[in-house]
């Protein structure tokens, strides 16, 4: 996935929940039975991979969360989902 679609599909994402929340909408037990299934087939990495190793790599996070916090309090990502 391109990180410009990132912010659409986190949208998206919020959207649904909130659509989902509103309607009272229950999680259904085989919902949360597939996602143990998945999470067991497909485990998620040791935390030592998730270190970041090198400084670079850290400011490169550091400016892409800054970028994408700073869009959703704009004009423009504070609209996000209201149509």
């Amino acid at each position: 996935m391109e990180v410009s679609n990132l912010v659409t599909v986190v949208a998206a994402s919020c959207i649904l929940h909130n659509i989902c929340e509103m309607n009272n909408e229950d999680v259904l037990l085989h919902w949360l039975e597939e996602t143990e299934q998945a999470t067991a087939h497909y485990p998620q990495p040791d935390h030592d991979v998730l270190q970041v190793h090198h400084e670079d790599e850290r400011e490169d996070s550091v400016s892409i969360r800054n970028h994408f916090a700073n869009f959703l309090m704009s004009d423009a990502g504070s609209n996000l989902g209201t149509g």
